[in-house]
């Protein structure tokens, strides 16, 4: 019997190797064989056969990143005993890692977009699954921030630009930047951004983010801006009044 059906199966003198696929676990026993010359008697032989479920697995991370961030890749296995093994190809290289945890993941800084290929899976039980899952991860570049322009101007109104120029990342860009103590931010700009001002002090970026919210690690150049007084004229003279016997006038500059 297999788990309580009978069976029946002719055994020649040299005796019988059977092969058998069960699906889950199965406990065979013998109950009784009988001759060719017809002699019965009853067995009470028994073995079991414990049938492993295969190990299955699904993984999963962020479609996109950016340059430097650390994203997870998620692993979850839902069938077969850990330990497990998982060989994986990343760009086409080989390579495997063990996971203890139904439930795991492994830390990854991807550089450029990147493919990982799932090629098999091995649990505690040597069981194999030779799955194929792939992802792609596209790695954004990030924006890189040039501040420039300024100057010395006077104190009549006049302006004199500060530019800001993004090179790489994806636009529209959003950036916050210093005037002096003052802090301002930008939205929805383009790869340079030029802003006419007046206020005195240092301008300096102090973040940029792009549309798909990388943020720049990399910001140079400088812009001041130097507000010059206007000249105050002012002259004194004396004597006042003066006549003919003191004609000489003497002027005295006052002026800033």
């Amino acid at each position: 019997t297999a788990d309580g059906v009978p069976l029946s199966a002719n055994v020649p003198a040299a005796g019988l190797n059977m092969l058998v696929n069960p699906s889950s676990t199965t406990n065979y026993i013998l109950t009784y064989v009988i001759d060719s010359k017809g002699c019965e008697a009853n067995l009470s032989n028994s073995t079991t056969l414990t049938v492993n479920e295969i190990p299955q697995l699904t993984f999963t991370s962020p479609n996109e990143t950016c340059d430097g961030d650390i994203i997870q890749l998620n692993f979850n296995f839902t069938a077969g005993s850990a330990p497990w093994t998982v060989n994986y190809s990343v760009n086409n290289i080989p390579t495997s890692v063990p996971f203890n945890n139904a439930i795991d993941s492994i830390a990854i800084s991807p550089a450029t977009q990147t493919v990982y290929t799932i090629n098999s899976v091995t649990d505690n039980n040597n069981c194999i699954n030779d799955i194929t899952q792939t992802l792609s991860i596209n790695t954004n570049p990030l924006p890189e921030a040039i501040i420039s322009g300024g100057g010395s101007i006077c104190d009549d109104g006049s302006t004199t630009d500060v530019v800001f120029t993004i090179n790489s990342g994806t636009p529209p860009f959003n950036i916050t930047y210093s005037a002096g103590l003052l802090s301002n931010t930008a939205s929805n700009i383009g790869n340079i951004y030029t802003i006419p001002t007046n206020q005195i002090g240092s301008y300096t970026v102090q973040n940029v983010t792009d549309a798909n919210g990388c943020q720049a690690n990399s910001i140079t150049g400088s812009a001041y801006v130097n507000v010059n007084p206007l000249p105050e004229a002012n002259i004194t003279a004396f004597p006042q009044p003066a006549n003919i016997l003191n004609p000489q006038i003497s002027f005295t500059d006052l002026s800033n």
